[in-house]
């Protein structure tokens, strides 16, 4: 049986969607995979989509600016991030990967 050749064969990589965002406020959609955040101008909250809706996606997100805003990572109303209700990012280039087990979001890597 043949299979069809894999798109990225030859090279080497994977490429998925990478968005930068400044707003105050930002909705995860299916389509992100690597969300930038500029919090230069304040404060933003990043909501993501309901757990049970996106099982096996992986966000990665991460804090680009050196402010003093918080960046928060807020999952839909009763979901949790590794139990937890919130997480935050505070620091330049710190970031969080997470993935949807279905029922909760679990933190996969964190830099």
């Amino acid at each position: 049986m043949a299979f069809p050749p894999d798109p990225g064969q030859g090279s080497g990589s994977l490429t998925t969607s990478i968005r930068t965002i400044s707003a105050a406020a930002y909705s995860v959609n299916s389509s992100d995979a690597t969300i930038r955040a500029n919090a230069i101008g304040g404060a933003i909250v990043i909501t993501l989509m309901a757990a049970s809706a996106a099982f096996g996606k992986v966000i990665t997100i991460k804090k680009v600016d050196a402010s003093a805003n918080m960046v928060t990572i807020m999952p839909q109303s009763g979901d949790t991030i590794d139990g937890v209700t919130s997480l935050g990012i505070s620091n330049q280039e710190s970031s969080f990967t997470i993935q949807s087990n279905g029922v909760s979001w679990d933190i996969v890597g964190s830099v």
